[in-house]
């Protein structure tokens, strides 16, 4: 949790400096939210891209069939497009909503 916390003043510190003045009080609330949420989702892809690589080890290691693989191999992708997609469209909110 506190890489998050330290991630959220960065992202409001660079989004500061875009602009004339400093956030309102008023915009640091509404804009919480979706930055939080977005970093969320970011350190959630880091984790599963550590795993799927851990993962492609043990195949290489030959702990278990190409089939296996495979299929774990798509249940990541499919995963990952997931989240990918969604933090997307964080992303596109809080820049609509000027919060980037």
């Amino acid at each position: 949790m506190k890489r998050l916390n330290l991630s959220i003043l960065f992202i409001f510190l660079c989004a500061c400096m875009h602009t004339p003045e400093n956030p309102s009080k008023r915009t640091i609330r509404r804009c919480t939210p979706v930055i939080e949420e977005i970093l969320r989702i970011q350190d959630l892809r880091e984790e599963l891209n550590t795993d799927i690589a851990q993962f492609t080890k043990r195949y290489q290691n030959g702990e278990f069939n190409k089939e296996e693989y495979r299929t774990g191999i798509e249940k990541w992708l499919q995963h990952e497009n997931a989240l990918r997609s969604y933090v997307t469209r964080l992303y596109d909110e809080a820049y609509k909503t000027r919060c980037l």
